[in-house]
């Protein structure tokens, strides 16, 4: 983890009254059946966006003085907004912040919902260009000139960061003004960019409480796609089991962009349960998939496979 991570999560230490310790990224437990489930490659096994990204660069020592006074200044203006949240935040925090640093420019839809395209195709970083999270951790904005607007970067991917540090049950409370909207804003694409960076390395929750897996569910069956994708990615960090997993897929029966469903099967798969075989064989049964043939094959081999592992207790 380079430097200015690591300055960060200091700061974010003392702010939350919160560990900020980080684990390898979130892996299925190992047990007999997982070792038994190396699957073909004609079945689910694509890698899916669970892994740290590679190493971003260190800024010049000339350039991170003047970054880290930025951040600390930052904190303080959030401490001043919120105080020092350490039971994480609340609906009311995040609306404080957003009345603070949100610009007029992140309300801009950048996919309106009557023209939907492939969700993962508005995340995709053009050739030659720093992704935004890179542009956040190294304080070198390539295409973000106004400093209003980087303060406002720093600041929400700091709130993240106390989100995903603080257990992650916060997490919907940050959608929650746009959960109706299923146009993708500027600013949907930004809190996805800064939460999905700061759940890579969150360290799962003992259990999740049936009212916050209704708050996830709930972004699960959004209106927007970006919102439904973040779900699906940051549940499976914080829940602590399989089976819960596949509890909340299920969620996902019904999805309608590809690209997603596409994701939901992968993580099924790689739970490497023969209960997963339900979930995808309810993808299955819908329409969506028996008009693809090759996903439609692509499940019907997973699941064959699923099912000829041994069940629990065998």
């Amino acid at each position: 983890m380079n430097t200015q991570i690591l300055l960060l999560l200091s700061a974010l230490a003392a702010l939350v009254l919160v560990g900020c310790g980080k684990e390898d990224s979130p892996q299925p437990p190992t047990t007999n059946d997982t070792a038994k489930a190396k699957a073909p490659q004609t079945v689910f096994s694509k890698k899916l966006p669970e892994s740290s990204p590679a190493p971003l660069p260190t800024p010049p020592p000339a350039e991170r003085q003047p970054m880290q006074q930025t951040r600390q200044r930052i904190l303080g203006e959030i401490v001043q907004l919120i105080g020092k949240p350490s039971a994480g935040l609340t609906g009311e925090h995040w609306k404080a912040i957003k009345a603070r640093y949100w610009k007029p420019e992140f309300d801009r839809v950048v996919q309106p919902a009557a023209k939907p395209t492939k969700v993962q195709d508005l995340l995709a970083v053009p050739k030659g260009k720093e992704s935004l999270i890179a542009q956040i951790l190294t304080g070198r904005f390539s295409d973000i000139s106004d400093k209003a607007e980087q303060d406002a970067m720093l600041a929400l991917h700091t709130l993240a960061l106390v989100t995903a540090t603080s257990g992650g049950t916060s997490l919907p409370a940050a959608l929650e003004d746009r959960k109706g909207d299923a146009n993708i804003t500027r600013g949907d694409l930004i809190l996805f960019e800064v939460l999905d960076d700061a759940f890579v390395d969150v360290q799962r929750r003992e259990q999740v409480s049936k009212a916050e897996l209704d708050q996830w569910t709930q972004l699960a069956t959004s209106h927007n796609s970006l919102h439904r994708l973040l779900a699906l990615r940051t549940y499976r960090r914080v829940a602590p089991n399989p089976e819960q997993w596949l509890d909340f897929y299920r969620a996902y029966v019904n999805e309608q962009d590809q690209g997603i469903l596409e994701e939901v099967t992968d993580m099924a798969f790689q739970t490497a349960k023969p209960e997963a075989a339900a979930v995808l064989a309810e993808i299955r049964a819908r329409p969506s998939a028996a008009a693809n043939p090759d996903f439609a094959a692509k499940l019907d081999r997973s699941i064959d496979f699923l099912q000829k592992l041994p069940s629990r207790g065998q």
